[in-house]
């Protein structure tokens, strides 16, 4: 397991955020500033927008500077969820800041798929079970075949690739296993284990 190094300098000020993250990772070997995570804080709500603006533009200049790249990780705002309708986050969902969709070479967002319904044919009275709900019962019944107790079962949750500077975007479905942080390919996992 590699050491990881973690910066704790104030790199709360952006004009000195390029200077201090370029001098710490010159001493770095390759491996070490992939590993390296530097925390940024801000504090100041009234400077808030130009300040992330900053930030943004420091973190594109020292990955020019140091040819590495590096994952940014931000809140959507939360109107996605005051949504009276399901959709799909769109980069315009990035919140408080406009630049890192603008500096970004790939924005991927994370989001939990629709819920599933349930309709009642008119007719027979039968239940009608929706995709989403076929996918839930699929995870149930291998959990419970495997003995797995409920709060430790995956969940469903999508991918998508809203900008991709080099190449094509689109949606993906995972299988989110959160007890040990892992992704698993929700088409592969469902052919596995699909009774039928």
């Amino acid at each position: 397991m590699r050491q990881r190094h973690i910066t704790d300098a104030e790199f709360t000020q952006p004009p000195q955020l390029v200077e201090r993250v370029f001098n710490r990772m010159s001493s770095l070997n390759a491996d070490q500033r992939r590993d390296l995570a530097a925390l940024l804080d801000v504090h100041d709500i009234v400077r808030r927008f130009r300040e992330l603006e900053d930030i943004v533009d420091q973190l594109v200049i020292l990955k020019k500077a140091l040819g590495i790249p590096w994952i940014v990780l931000t809140q959507m705002n939360r109107d996605i969820e005051k949504s009276e309708s399901y959709r799909v986050p769109q980069l315009s969902d990035l919140r408080d800041c406009g630049a890192i969709e603008q500096a970004c070479d790939h924005a991927f967002f994370l989001y939990h798929p629709e819920p599933p319904k349930v309709r009642i044919n008119k007719q027979t009275g039968e239940e009608i079970i929706d995709k989403r709900g076929e996918e839930e019962a699929l995870i149930a019944h291998v959990m419970e075949e495997k003995g797995i107790e409920r709060h430790s079962w995956p969940q469903r949750i999508n991918g998508y690739e809203a900008k991709n500077r080099d190449g094509a975007t689109g949606k993906v479905e995972f299988l989110f296993y959160k007890h040990q942080f892992r992704f698993e390919d929700w088409q592969t996992w469902a052919a596995l284990h699909d009774p039928s």
